[in-house]
């Protein structure tokens, strides 16, 4: 019985991606904007937070992003791929890896794709890509990454207001977003967008200048609160003088900077009047950049409340999640090299994952860096930092980037490797999009400017 629900379901499967076939087919691009579109559905926080949704429905941009997936294969199929071959093979040697992993540890084939879906997205997004590619310039794409997140703000703004004046927890301000982590991941990524047109003097989006853009992405990361974004901001910032130069960094910046230090002071004085008065009890809010004991304990714990290790979720704390499992890592040569297994993790895998079911509780895979760490070993993880890291160097000589699209690859590839310990954001649709974008290639932007040139 059981083998004809199968063979039912596969049937109707085929029977729909038929008829989205012949729909798409003569409108290819909707390929390209109908999963684009659904990317900034907060569907997960509607369910989460306003009202309770069918779980079948929490899983509806995934499944319309797969779909199109699968119909832009089919339509798009002489069309050729164009995407870094680094990355494709740094993507090959991880696929390796991980089969050897899938093969020493026993782990079910379905676990082990399921848990590498965080790459799924990625070819995903690549391939719908190929619907817009004679459409859409690199500019074009970043615009509406850049007009996204204005939208996500304005967002944002609301959230806050009804956060404030509600007395609910912080993690609501989440803009277009399922969570407030992939709402500063996103956010810092138009930040990087906007200050690198501003430093090159291009124009992004009519009517808002550059600079302006880049005060709107500050702010947005500011609204949410969350204290590791301004952490990531200083950090861009410090990336971006680094690649400029100091000179050229205090001359555009500085201004700017040192309005902010002012802010940021005259903020801390604020705090310890208020805590000197005894209105506020709590650590400061400027502590995990300031105070090295809580910076310890915020990342590993220092005390024995919620076991120490652990969050009051459950889940380990993110200096943990890496240290535990780096231990589990050291049962074996096997393991210490391969890991125990993809989808061994409760975040990657189909159900709770094997290792969740020995350590009840234990949200093993926190961050993305934990989870590849755990699952596929040392040699996994340095092939997979490699799917990323090849991009900083990537140079098409087909299609060469500009100098601002240049600074938003470089700056934005150290970004991300920076935030694969602090959340698994790889496994999420919004991580698949924005390595996507990076990956697209520079077409009609090189054919305009050489029309120019013609012209002229």
């Amino acid at each position: 019985m059981e083998k004809i629900f199968y063979i039912l379901f596969a049937i109707c499967i085929l029977i729909i991606l038929s008829a989205f076939t012949l729909i798409f087919s003569k409108r290819s691009n909707l390929l390209f904007w109908v999963p684009f579109i659904f990317t900034f559905i907060p569907i997960e926080y509607i369910d989460r937070y306003i009202v309770g949704l069918p779980s079948i429905l929490t899983w509806l941009q995934q499944i319309i992003l797969i779909i199109c997936f699968g119909i832009s294969i089919i339509i798009f199929l002489k069309r050729p791929l164009k995407v870094s071959s680094w990355f494709i093979f740094s993507f090959c040697v991880f696929l390796i890896i991980a089969i050897v992993s899938v093969a020493i540890n026993g782990t079910k084939i379905a676990t082990a794709i399921y848990s590498q879906r965080g790459f799924i997205f990625i070819f995903a997004y690549l391939v719908n890509f190929k619907a817009v590619y004679d459409k859409l310039s690199l500019s074009k794409v970043y615009q509406l990454i850049v007009k996204a997140g204005l939208i996500s703000v304005a967002l944002a703004i609301l959230q806050r207001i009804y956060v404030t004046l509600g007395n609910s927890t912080g993690d609501m301000v989440a803009g277009l977003f399922s969570s407030d982590s992939q709402y500063l991941y996103f956010q810092c990524f138009c930040f990087i967008i906007s200050i690198s047109y501003w430093y090159h003097h291009k124009q992004l989006i009519n009517k808002i200048s550059p600079r302006n853009l880049s005060i709107i992405f500050i702010l947005s990361i500011g609204i949410a609160n969350n204290k590791a974004g301004i952490g990531f901001l200083l950090f861009i910032l410090f990336l971006f003088a680094l690649y400029i130069g100091y000179k050229n960094f205090w001359k555009f910046f500085g201004k700017f900077l040192v309005l902010g230090l002012v802010m940021g002071f005259s903020l801390m004085i604020f705090e310890n009047i208020l805590r000197g008065s005894g209105r506020l009890k709590d650590k400061g809010s400027y502590a995990y950049l300031t105070d090295p004991n809580y910076i310890l304990g915020y990342l590993f714990g220092t005390d024995e409340k919620n076991k120490g290790i652990l969050e009051k979720n459950g889940a380990l704390r993110r200096g943990s999640a890496l240290t535990f499992g780096y231990k589990l890592l050291k049962e074996n040569s096997y393991t210490f090299y391969f890991g125990r297994g993809p989808g061994s993790t409760s975040e990657s895998s189909i159900g709770t994952g094997e290792l969740s079911n020995q350590y009840e509780g234990y949200k093993i895979g926190r961050s993305s860096l934990s989870e590849k760490l755990t699952e596929v070993g040392i040699i996994g993880t340095t092939f997979f930092i490699m799917t990323i890291f090849v991009l900083y160097f990537n140079r098409s000589r087909e299609f060469p980037l500009f100098k601002e699209q240049v600074l938003i690859r470089k700056i934005s590839v150290i970004f991300i490797l920076i935030y694969l310990p602090y959340e698994n954001m790889f496994l999420t649709i919004l991580n698949g999009l924005i390595i996507s974008v990076l990956l697209y290639p520079n077409i009609i932007d090189l054919k305009e400017e050489k029309l120019e040139l013609v012209n002229q």
